[in-house]
């Protein structure tokens, strides 16, 4: 918060990165199951699994996406493979190349696969992405260049871009569920068994953050925590009313995700704090010789009095909010999902996160 609430006397308020189940020809590697595989003398190709990913930087929609194919190479000969994945190309039904896409990121778990040298009989897995159509299908083209043969021989998979489900868009879900409970105290109705965040844990630890920054704006008087707790429940219930927030997808990849949330919230600063003081002066003219006496019972009376203002209060965007907004990080491990609510330099914004739902005050 901009202004010291304890100054009361002539102061106001200041894919998708789910591992999927089958590709086209058979299914995809899991519990044993059968994986899609091609060889020839020289090399065989498998695909491990596949996930539809959102790059930084890329757009999707229901029915285009980046499509990334988990793929294990082997050198089936005795001499050493080189490997590049150029080497490696989607065709379309029309026979139309797809063009391989390359991205950064810094998911050290999302490994591209890359120009590399192979010893006989060893394999490598990377990664393939092709931007594709959700619905068609299409033929996945290994020509591994031997130099022991001079016959260079394509290696064909069929792949169904129908048989990967996107689920990109729950991360975006996590994110909201995290924000409701967290921020706001909104109980979900149907919570997500994926996210391994301990969310009413994660609400404690926010309410007490948010009690010491509002602790902290009191000159005179010294809130206890229950006083401060009633302030505090009654505003995130009025922002829960109040609060526009939106969620986008920043980047998204097998093992981890960022999405940006937004939001325009209830701050202290917009509070009409103004009419509390001057209520307060009205009623207690003339009754006052101890200055300090004075202030202490103003700021008692304004503390009180703040949820009456909360209705009212109009909304915006944190002062450090820009652009997208504020980035949440997400995790995956063991098929659980964690979102990042440390404050590591890595993670920096979740601090400016916190405050806006905190009404602007300084943690």
């Amino acid at each position: 918060m901009k202004k010291n609430i304890g100054k009361v006397l002539g102061l106001f308020f200041l894919c998708t990165i789910l591992v999927l189940s089958a590709c086209s020809g058979g299914s995809t590697g899991k519990d044993g199951e059968k994986k899609d595989s091609a060889s020839s003398k020289v090399a065989a190709i498998e695909i491990e699994n596949g996930s539809y990913v959102v790059p930084e930087g890329e757009s999707v929609t229901e029915d285009t996406g980046f499509l990334a194919l988990n793929v294990k190479i082997k050198n089936m000969g005795k001499d050493t493979l080189s490997l590049s994945s150029d080497e490696i190309n989607l065709y379309d039904e029309d026979d139309n190349k797809i063009s391989q896409q390359r991205f950064y990121t810094t998911d050290t778990n999302f490994k591209e696969l890359q120009f590399e040298s192979i010893s006989g009989g060893k394999s490598t897995n990377g990664y393939v992405i092709f931007k594709v159509d959700k619905d068609k299908k299409y033929e996945l083209h290994y020509a591994p260049i031997s130099y022991t043969d001079d016959k260079k021989e394509d290696i064909q998979l069929d792949v169904n871009a129908n048989n990967y489900e996107d689920k990109s868009s729950d991360v975006e879900k996590f994110a909201e569920e995290f924000v409701n409970e967290v921020f706001l105290n909104k109980k979900s109705e149907e919570k997500s068994e994926v996210l391994s965040n301990n969310l009413e844990e994660e609400h404690a630890a926010f309410n007490k953050t948010f009690a010491q920054a509002l602790g902290k704006d009191f000159y005179y008087y010294k809130p206890s925590e229950a006083e401060l707790m009633t302030a505090i429940d009654a505003f995130e219930v009025a922002n829960g009313k109040k609060a526009k927030i939106t969620y986008s997808i920043k980047e998204f990849y097998p093992d981890s995700a960022t999405v940006y949330v937004k939001p325009e919230t209830i701050h202290f600063d917009s509070l009409d704090t103004e009419s509390i003081i001057n209520d307060f002066v009205d009623q207690n003219r003339d009754k006052y010789s101890d200055y300090e006496k004075a202030e202490i019972d103003a700021e008692k009376y304004l503390l009180e009095q703040l949820p009456t203002k909360y209705e009212a209060a109009s909304v915006s965007t944190n002062d450090s909010s820009s652009g997208e907004g504020y980035e949440l990080h997400l995790t995956k491990k063991d098929d659980k999902w964690t979102i990042d609510t440390t404050d590591g330099s890595n993670n920096y914004t979740f601090k400016y996160l916190k405050q806006a739902f905190m009404g602007d005050l300084y943690s």
